[in-house]
């Protein structure tokens, strides 16, 4: 086992590198009269760019809204996350919030976080019920979840009136009508 040092001062900062083989870079380096710890993902010596970093795209993911089927002035939604891979996701983190205008007035709802363990493949869960009078605001949900050692990331964006009894369509695996987003 070998451990590597390298030391690298400027004015304001004094940074010292250690490496041990075979496992990522640790930072410790002074700056403001305090002290840093950063752990790096890159070999001294190597250099790792944003190009080197794969991007992946969330597919087969969907995110809808489907309208209760009660028949009360003020009528309730559902918010539905469906997973159509072939394989589950782990720890998928749904945060959504409203935002826009109503009536010439400025106005934002609670931001509120969800969290599944496990989603699997070809199902779909309840994320969160509606108000009928959020559906004329922009309703914004960013989804994060772990597939395969890899961390995805996609936000869904209702724009401010298409959440609407005119723009509904068949909805995968829940067999109702909705809105979504794919």
């Amino acid at each position: 086992m070998a451990i590597f040092f390298a030391l690298r001062q400027t004015q304001t900062q004094t940074t010292l590198f250690i490496r041990q083989t075979g496992s990522p870079v640790l930072v410790w380096y002074f700056y403001r009269e305090r002290l840093y710890l950063r752990a790096l993902g890159f070999r001294i010596g190597g250099t790792c760019m944003k190009k080197d970093i794969p991007l992946r795209k969330v597919e087969d993911i969907i995110l809808a809204v489907v309208p209760r089927n009660d028949q009360e002035e003020d009528s309730m939604w559902d918010v539905y996350l469906i997973n159509l891979q072939n394989e589950p996701i782990q720890n998928a983190l749904i945060s959504s919030k409203g935002y826009g205008q109503i009536d010439g007035e400025e106005v934002k709802t609670s931001t509120l976080r969800h969290y599944f363990e496990t989603i699997e493949a070809s199902s779909f869960e309840l994320i969160e019920p509606i108000q009928g009078k959020v559906t004329n605001l922009h309703n914004q949900y960013w989804l994060s979840y772990k597939q395969q050692d890899y961390l995805f990331d996609k936000k869904y964006t209702f724009v401010q009136g298409s959440i609407d009894e005119g723009n509904l369509t068949d909805i995968p695996l829940i067999g109702k009508k909705g809105v979504m987003i794919r």
